[in-house]
This record gives C-alpha cells, sequence and structure tokens, in this order.
C-alpha cells in the first residue's frame, strides 16, 4: 500500500541505514522504521549513523549508497517519502581535519553537521568545539541538546552557543516524558524560550527507540502555539535541507 501526503514532518536525526551501527541492524528493520515514520506523519528523513574515529569511520560513499537502497524502498512504501544522508558525529580533535577536507557526511550534503559529545562534557568545551567547526566553514547543530549535564538548569549557555552560530536539536521524546521530571521541564522551558530549531526522533529500532513525532507536535503546540510546532517539525528543517541559514 502506497501512503501519500502532501507535506509532513522532517526528522533530521535518525539511526535507520542498515547494518552500519547501534541502529536498524537490517532492510526489515530499516522498513519497520519507516513505516513507523510515515505512521508518526513523517515524510522527509535525514539518516545519521553515528561518526566516531575510534568505532564508526562512516564513509561518504558507502553512506550515499545505503541512503539510495533505503530510498528504494521508502519509494515503495510513499510516493513522498525522501531519504536524505548524513551522519551524527561524536566530537573529538581530529574531527576539525577530517570537517576541513570533507570527509565526513554532512547532513544533506550541506554545511551542516549533527555533533554528539559525551553526556559529562562542559558548557565551555562544547563551546570552543562549535566553534572551531564554524571556523572550517562548516555549521554545527547540537545533537540531543538535553543529554548534556550542563545546559540543564543553565539556559544561558544555549544561548552562548546559538550566538556564536550554532543550532539546537531535541530529541521529539523528550518532551514527552513525566510531565514533573527535571528534564522534561528544561526541555520544555527551552522550546518556550526559542531555543531549540530542530526536533529529531533519534530512532534507533522499534522496541526501545522507536521514531516519534506526531505526540510531541501536539506538546509543543499545547504550549509554545502552533507557529513553534511547525517550525520546529518543518520549517527549520526545510532551510536546512536547502542549505541556508536560519
Amino acid at each position: 500500500m502506497v501512503i501519500s501526503m502532501s507535506q509532513g514532518y522532517i526528522d533530521i536525526h535518525s539511526h535507520i541505514l542498515p547494518g552500519v551501527d547501534d541502529g536498524a541492524r537490517d532492510m526489515d528493520m530499516t522498513e519497520e522504521l519507516l513505516r513507523a515514520e510515515l505512521e508518526e506523519g513523517v515524510t522527509k528523513i535525514i539518516a545519521t549513523p553515528h561518526f566516531d574515529l575510534d568505532h564508526n569511520f562512516q564513509d561518504v560513499q558507502e553512506i550515499q549508497d545505503k541512503v539510495a537502497m533505503v530510498q528504494k524502498k521508502a519509494s515503495e512504501l510513499s510516493d513522498d517519502l525522501t531519504i536524505y544522508g548524513g551522519c551524527e558525529i561524536l566530537f573529538s580533535r581530529g574531527i576539525i581535519e577530517l570537517l576541513k577536507e570533507d570527509k565526513i557526511p554532512t547532513l544533506a550534503g550541506t554545511n551542516y553537521v549533527l555533533v554528539e559529545f559525551y553526556p559529562s562534557e562542559s558548557h565551555k568545551d562544547i563551546y570552543r568545539a562549535m566553534r572551531d567547526i564554524i571556523q572550517v566553514g562548516k555549521i554545527p547543530v547540537l545533537a540531543h541538546v538535553e543529554r548534556y549535564e550542563c545546559f540543564i538548569g543553565h539556559e544561558e549557555y544555549i544561548r552562548d552557543l546559538i550566538e556564536v552560530g550554532a543550532y539546537i536539536q531535541m530529541n521529539a521524546r523528550s518532551l514527552t516524558g513525566k510531565r514533573f521530571a527535571k528534564r522534561t521541564r528544561f526541555c520544555k522551558s527551552a522550546v518556550k524560550h526559542g531555543l531549540v530549531h530542530f526536533l529529531g526522533t533519534d530512532c534507533h529500532n522499534m522496541e526501545h527507540r522507536p521514531p516519534k513525532m506526531e505526540k510531541t507536535a501536539r506538546v509543543i503546540e499545547d504550549i509554545a502555539g502552533e507557529k513553534m510546532m511547525k517550525r520546529l517539525t518543518h520549517d527549520n528543517a526545510t532551510v536546512l535541507l536547502e542549505g541556508r541559514y536560519i
């Protein structure tokens, strides 16, 4: 059955490529994730397998080949489902030189790069890394901002990153946690104060980390309005895919 939608959500952070990291282990799981994304209203997905210098060194051509394979399957499911390539970069000092030499897959072939750090990383080190990435001509997007302990209770640190030229991504499910949980409150506050630019599902599998977008979109609409919801689930990501600044 072919599912068709004229416009949908855009997922800029996913692990749907088969057999490249701890996400989809094979094409069967990839298809399950694609179907789930469609059911959530997602019509554009950037595949972002893990990239780090020690364990997951993703080759640009290999990612492009995998994306083409997944796109073929996606087209069987929906005329409107589009897959793009990219990766989620675990930052280390060696990353800068590789970015300078264009040896790391960027988000949909643009100058945007999705970057993660260890949860215990300091605000100062994250700030320096973002500044260094910008200096080599790339546009950093901080992956899953809610995971870093240094930002919980310190929204001013996120503002520092935005002011230097970085963008902020939040995982969708982080906004639908327990109502009075400290991290959930932090996520909702960051959205209300305009400190988040993108949502991503960060989906890995259907058992423990399935793609969830629709429920989160409704939460954002409730706490920050329809305009903000569209901005975080569609509009900003559209600008990213076009390679423009937000």
